[in-house]
């Protein structure tokens, strides 16, 4: 008897009810966020729509490990505390409470990171002005991230990503809106 007769054809997924302590959850969200930026800048940069979709798959397995986490001390059903940890690793520490901090200097390394995973040479690519281009973009996509509903997580950052794409399209003159 083969082994999928035997258990069936099911998934099997992962076991993340675990609760992390608090020291944990931080280092995994500084740790990842920025592969995230990262993927984003690929995103800017890059105008390749199936391109862009599998970046931000790479954004949404980035971010899925932070998601499912819970804190040990967090016993709110809110979960107050991780996504204090959350904005802060993922926002406010690289681009300030009101995104201040988002300008050429802060944002250079991803976007030259971006260039040079892809193998490209740096200048081949306009970064600043991709940088200025896309800054209603970042804080539209980080602003809804602020937000996610941390029990239905995977729809909504399927969902924020492509707009997010959707977002650089439009303010790069890829599409246009009537």
């Amino acid at each position: 008897m083969k082994l999928k007769e035997l258990f069936g054809k099911r998934r099997l997924q992962p076991i993340y009810d675990m609760a992390v302590e608090q020291d944990y959850f931080d280092d995994k969200c500084f740790s990842l966020s920025p592969q995230v930026y990262t993927n984003m800048a690929k995103i800017c940069l890059y105008n390749d729509y199936g391109l862009q979709k599998h970046w931000v798959k790479e954004m949404v397995a980035a971010l899925t490990p932070v998601m499912q986490a819970k804190i040990k001390t967090d016993k709110s059903k809110s979960q107050y505390k991780k996504r204090e940890v959350f904005v802060k690793a993922f926002i406010t520490s690289y681009l300030g409470v009101g995104y201040e901090e988002y300008d050429y200097p802060t944002m250079k390394n991803f976007f030259v990171a971006a260039i040079t995973d892809e193998g490209d040479k740096i200048g081949h690519f306009d970064i600043e002005g991709t940088v200025n281009v896309c800054k209603e973009c970042f804080v539209k996509y980080l602003d809804k991230l602020k937000k996610i509903d941390f029990d239905n997580y995977y729809t909504e950052l399927w969902q924020y990503g492509l707009e997010f794409v959707n977002d650089v399209r439009q303010a790069k003159g890829l599409i246009r809106y009537a």
